[in-house]
């Protein structure tokens, strides 16, 4: 049987997990410290279901008596046997046996091992789990400068999302990214920067770049250095330069390499806004990230053409006002509601 952790529903149905978090001791908590270090991307997930669990008289409860652990602890311990040399993968393996309960239930090969340890001896002190992770996002509107430990600079855009370790691999420096974001990477050719996305991954020695993604697509466009793009299928790798840009569309499975305008692609950070032929519901999508309102637009509302157009630092009403010129459409602002009609 097996169980991949996606979400933290995942982790709250998990009995061992539950168990782990209510009863933890130092084999179990170095188990989970060590699965949570090679799958980043869900310390969120991970932390929020431990922080449910360990606040609240949570409703799930598991115990295996004594006959039922002494069995199985001799499946684990073939079974570990024969895998000592094997890592975690993504998805942590379960199996079943032909024991009475535990044939109706899921049991997690490590936890279990430890959890026989634990009752069996009774001699460790629990250990209280510290995460090696920081997680730091953003609202809309909003912006955050983070400094890396290796000292790398990352400008975090709106409604984004950055997780990285508080202390990096000697062999790699690996961070994990939802949204966009702009990377001024410290140089070190024996230690490669690596930033993880849902679909690609990018890999640098020392350069500067930018990444956004939103799940139909994600673009890689480098600044300065050089870059390498992977998919996640790994079919597919690009090597950029400066002034290129990898497109990656889930659509089309396939990395393509184009040219772009930086005013377009990196200018957010000064708070620069740059348009160049673009439609009209697509400007005011960016502005509902960068000013935190909400742009919505009547019935038989008539919207034609494509925009062109900077804005330096200007204030939303500022640019509401530009647009509605050149374009011809009426508008209405409300608090932070703004309303388009003819």
């Amino acid at each position: 049987m097996q169980q991949e952790f996606n979400k933290i529903e995942d982790f709250l149905a998990n009995p061992y997990f539950v168990q782990w978090v209510k009863s933890p001791d130092a084999t179990t908590t170095a188990y989970w410290e060590t699965w949570i270090s090679q799958h980043p991307e869900l310390v969120h997930e991970f932390e929020t279901a431990r922080s449910t669990i360990a606040s609240l008289d949570y409703k799930y409860k598991y115990s295996l008596s004594q006959t039922e652990l002494d069995e199985m602890y001799q499946h684990i311990k073939a079974f570990e046997e024969q895998h000592k040399q094997a890592k975690p993968k993504g998805t942590i393996r379960f199996f079943s046996t032909k024991i009475g309960k535990i044939a109706a239930s899921v049991a997690l090969i490590g936890s279990l091992a430890a959890s026989y340890l634990f009752l069996k001896n009774k001699q460790e002190q629990p250990k209280a789990f510290v995460s090696n992770y920081t997680s730091i996002s953003t609202t809309k509107g909003q912006h955050k400068l983070i400094v890396l430990p290796d000292g790398s600079r990352v400008t975090l855009n709106a409604l984004s999302s950055l997780t990285y370790p508080k202390h990096f691999r000697k062999d790699k420096r690996i961070v994990q990214l939802k949204g966009e974001a702009f990377f001024n990477v410290v140089k070190n050719p024996h230690q490669p920067f690596v930033v993880k996305t849902k679909n690609i991954q990018t890999q640098v020695l020392g350069t500067s770049f930018n990444i956004r993604e939103n799940g139909k697509e994600t673009k890689v466009a480098v600044v300065t250095g050089k870059v390498r793009v992977t998919a996640q299928n790994k079919q597919d790798e690009q090597i950029l330069t400066p002034n290129k840009m990898a497109i990656w569309r889930t659509t089309q499975k396939q990395i393509e390499t184009v040219a772009f305008s930086p005013q377009e692609e990196v200018q957010w950070k000064e708070k620069v806004l740059y348009f160049e032929d673009v439609p009209l519901e697509e400007v005011f999508e960016k502005l509902e990230t960068v000013y935190h309102v909400q742009i919505s637009i009547e019935s038989n509302t008539l919207l034609t053409g494509k925009y062109n157009g900077e804005f330096i630092d200007e204030t939303v009403e500022n640019i509401m006002a530009g647009l509605a010129y050149t374009s011809n459409f009426h508008y209405r602002i409300e608090d932070k509601k703004i309303t388009i009609f003819n």
